[in-house]
Order: C-alpha cells, then sequence, then structure tokens
C-alpha cells in the first residue's frame, strides 16, 4: 500500500535489522521519516526497538523521526505500553487504507514526496 504513495519504502525482518538500516542512512540526506514496527518481531520486538530509536535520537545519533505501532492487539494495557515506550501512536492490523492515510498525513510533510488524493 505504501509504494502506492510513490513513497521510498524499505522493510526489516526484524527490529534489529531495523536499527541497522536506520544508522546506515544516518550521515545521508534519505534519513527515515516514518518508520512502522510490529510488536512482535523476532529478535528484537518493536518495544525495544522503539526505545532504542528514541535513545538515539536523544543522543543525538539519528535525525528524529516518527515510529508507529503497528500491532492487533489494540487493549488499553497495550496502547499504554506502546507510548511508554516511546511510539507517537498504535495503528491496529489489519491496517485499511484510510488508517494509512491517516499516519501518512498525521506525521508525514505534504510535498513532491507524496500525494493523498481524496475522494
Amino acid at each position: 500500500m505504501l509504494k502506492s504513495y510513490k513513497l521510498k519504502v524499505d522493510c526489516a525482518v526484524n527490529g534489529s535489522q531495523a536499527l541497522e538500516k536506520i544508522l546506515k542512512r544516518k550521515d545521508c540526506d534519505c534519513q527515515y521519516a516514518l518508520v512502522l514496527l510490529d510488536i512482535n518481531m523476532p529478535v528484537m520486538n518493536g518495544y525495544d526497538t522503539c526505545v532504542e530509536i528514541r535513545n538515539l535520537i536523544k543522543n543525538k545519533k539519528i535525525s528524529p523521526m516518527h515510529v508507529v505501532a503497528v500491532t492487533a492487539d489494540v487493549s488499553p494495557m497495550q496502547k499504554e505500553q506502546c507510548f511508554l515506550s516511546g511510539f507517537d501512536s498504535v495503528v491496529e492490523k489489519p491496517i485499511y487504507k484510510k488508517t494509512l492515510e491517516k499516519v501518512l498525513t498525521d506525521y508525514l510533510e505534504p510535498g513532491p514526496r507524496y500525494e493523498i488524493k481524496k475522494k
């Protein structure tokens, strides 16, 4: 779905790989603006990955970015744990186009990089 907005999209299979990719881009002009993290990833889960991203930002190792949790469990307790871990928002799986569009408009600067066509 993200590619339909002509966004540059990257994928990682676990939190550790996501951090590696984020760190590889730290010194270029193509840093990530938005990261969608599944909570239940192998190797390093979404909570731990988000905490590490926030620490890297705090220590000025990477530029600020928005981080959104993706989970099938959107119970109040789960949401609280997500926000305590540093997520900006929580999105329920499965992700529908309308939900994705809201995330994009909330967290990405409008402009030539992407366009959301309203119906």
